[in-house]
């Protein structure tokens, strides 16, 4: 039977970011792409909420029917590396989507 005790060890954390070459664009009205990335996870955060799709160097973002990421949260996503990364705004404004690449190793 488990202790119910986690082991957790403050000095690993649960994630690291890649903050040295992190990415952002920017997003509005036409769907924008990032990519390619070389990693497995990535977090993404827009200073306005965006749709996000993930596909090859083709994938364009759908303000229609692809999800919607709300502003400031940010979203972990795992992807096969290689894949790029498209966002459009959701709603009237423009701004910024980041992406950070999480290190699994």
């Amino acid at each position: 039977m488990a202790s119910g005790r986690l082991n957790f060890d403050p000095s690993r954390g649960t994630r690291r970011y890649d903050w040295a070459n992190a990415d952002a664009v920017a997003v509005g009205a036409v769907s924008a792409r990032i990519g390619p990335i070389d990693a497995h996870e990535v977090m993404v955060s827009g200073s306005v909420p965006f749709h996000l799709c993930v596909g090859d160097v083709t994938v364009d973002a759908d303000d229609g029917t692809h999800p919607v990421i709300a502003a400031g949260v940010p979203f972990h996503l795992q992807i096969t590396s290689g894949e790029y990364i498209a966002v459009i705004r959701s709603g009237g404004s423009d701004g910024i989507v980041s992406l950070l690449v999480v290190q699994t190793d």
